[in-house]
């Protein structure tokens, strides 16, 4: 049988966003954000007036609907939202009438909408690139061999090179879990280990699933485990593929390693 794969690692990382309470450290703030770049000017009160018309046109608002949007922000909406909630979601939630509230309702829902559009249009292309880049990277295994059953045999066969297993974090997957577990049980002994989870590509839900089935944090510290997102690489496999699947790690290619189940 037949097979390549390209080894992408991700690493997974926790972002801690901080909100300041002061007016012009905000500001600047959501300049940044927006993508707004103001010249130096002589006056605070030109300075404001330019970064909120171009906001403004940004977001579709008009200068007086943004200034409203700064002000609410300056109070409990600020204290009570996260720094990168919109200014139409702002004034949505402070509309004064229900048109009001329709409005702002259906100019974020078309945003969104096209949005989205341009973030599936994209997917698309690389699914596509996935299809013609995916299966040149595969390398052909010589022989296909049951995975071995002992510590000194796995380590014998992999002749000092890391072991890449892809697993679903589904708790019906016992074999997945078991598999993983004898592993771990030895992997100060292992040249590398890395996981490939195929049915998440949500950092927390591998994080989560990392720390249900014991993967030591030091290890992960010291990438002698690795997290990594493995959907992708599982569907251009071309082969019978089920999990937990064992590769071995030959310099930028995958060979699979012994039996699936």
């Amino acid at each position: 049988m037949t097979v390549r794969v390209l080894s992408i690692c991700a690493c997974l990382a926790c972002v801690c966003l901080t909100w300041s309470v002061s007016t012009a450290a905000a500001e600047r703030r959501f300049t940044d954000r927006v993508g707004v770049r103001t010249e130096k000017v002589s006056s605070y009160e030109s300075k404001v007036s330019e970064t909120a018309g171009d906001a403004a046109r940004r977001w579709g608002l008009t200068v007086e609907e943004y200034r409203r949007y700064e002000s609410l922000m300056k109070g409990v909406r600020g204290a009570f939202s996260q720094p990168n909630i919109s200014p139409i979601e702002v004034l949505g939630i402070h509309a004064r009438t229900p048109q009001e509230r329709r409005r702002y309702a259906e100019r974020l829902v078309r945003i969104l909408y096209e949005d989205t559009e341009r973030v599936l249009a994209f997917e698309r292309e690389v699914q596509a690139a996935w299809r013609r880049l995916g299966a040149p990277m595969f390398e052909e295994a010589e022989e296909e061999a049951p995975f071995p059953s002992t510590v000194d045999e796995l380590l014998g066969r992999l002749q000092g090179r890391r072991l890449a297993v892809f697993t679903s974090t589904s708790r019906s997957c016992k074999a997945c879990r078991e598999r993983i577990g004898w592993l771990l049980s030895f992997a100060d002994r292992l040249p590398g280990l890395d996981l490939y989870v195929i049915d998440t590509d949500e950092a927390w839900s591998i994080g989560e699933f990392a720390k249900e089935i014991g993967v030591p944090r030091e290890l992960v510290d010291s990438k002698r485990v690795t997290l990594n997102r493995g959907r992708r690489l599982f569907s251009a496999y071309r082969g019978d593929l089920k999990v937990p699947a064992a590769f071995v790690r030959v310099g930028n290619r995958l060979i699979r390693f012994g039996g699936g189940r």
